[in-house]
């Protein structure tokens, strides 16, 4: 898969999956590998483990074979990860991130 730097969103407002086709195909490619997990806190689990590497043990507790596959480093998710260390300062575009991300995994 190609290599992208993402570097620092800065003052870019919306997020807009069409601005990111290698993020895109990689957020599907993790739909696609995690389809057969339970679903509960699934897309809790994922956007704050991509985010921040961190889990709620209820989280885990809840579903331990989705917290086994995303902490386990076998999903691909380095674009995706990328991205929300580029925005981490800006939190409008965050915010539309973490909402597009919720309505792809729900």
């Amino acid at each position: 898969m190609e290599q992208f730097n993402y570097g620092n969103i800065g003052d870019m407002k919306k997020f807009s999956a069409e601005d990111y086709p290698i993020l895109s195909a990689e957020l599907n490619q993790v739909i696609k590998d995690i389809h057969h997990t339970p679903i509960y806190f699934k897309s809790d689990i994922i956007i704050s483990y991509l985010k921040d590497h961190s889990l709620k043990q209820e989280w885990i507790d809840a579903n331990p074979v989705l917290a086994k596959l995303i902490t386990s480093g076998t999903l691909i998710t380095k674009h995706l990860e990328q991205l929300f260390e580029a925005c981490r300062w800006n939190r409008p575009f965050r915010s539309d991130f973490e909402r597009h991300l919720k309505t792809k995994l729900n």
